[in-house]
C-alpha cells in the first residue's frame, strides 16, 4: 500500500509514519566504539561478540534483510538466524547489552 505524501493520515504521529533507521555503517561504528576495534575489524570474525552483535543489529535495529545482511557478513542467511535467535534467546551482557537499549531493539 503506498501512501501519496501530501495526504495526512489521521491518528499517527508524523515521525511513525517513516521511523528513521540507523545506517549499517553507524551500527559498525557504534559497535567498534562499543568493543574498543577499529571499525574495520567487526565483520571480519576476529573479535567474535562484536561481530555478532553487528549482525544482530543490522537485522533488528537496521531492518536490513537477511540476504543483505550475510553478504555484508560473509556468511549464509541461515547463520545470521542462528545468531539472531542465540541472542534473542539468552542475556546480552556488557557492550551488546548497551547497544540495544540504545537503539532501542524489543526482543
Amino acid at each position: 500500500q503506498r501512501r501519496l505524501p501530501s495526504r495526512h493520515v489521521a491518528g499517527i504521529a508524523r515521525r511513525h509514519l517513516q521511523p528513521l533507521r540507523p545506517t549499517p555503517e553507524a551500527i559498525e561504528t557504534a559497535v567498534a566504539k562499543a568493543y574498543r576495534l577499529p571499525r574495520g575489524r567487526v565483520l571480519n570474525r576476529a573479535h567474535a561478540q562484536a561481530y555478532k552483535a553487528v549482525v544482530y543489529l543490522l537485522r533488528r535495529a537496521a531492518n536490513q534483510p537477511l540476504t543483505v545482511v550475510a553478504k555484508r557478513a560473509g556468511i549464509s542467511a541461515a547463520r545470521v538466524s542462528q545468531i539472531q535467535t542465540e541472542i534473542e534467546r539468552g542475556k546480552p551482557r556488557g557492550p551488546l547489552k548497551e547497544l540495544i537499549a540504545y537503539y532501542k531493539v524489543k526482543a
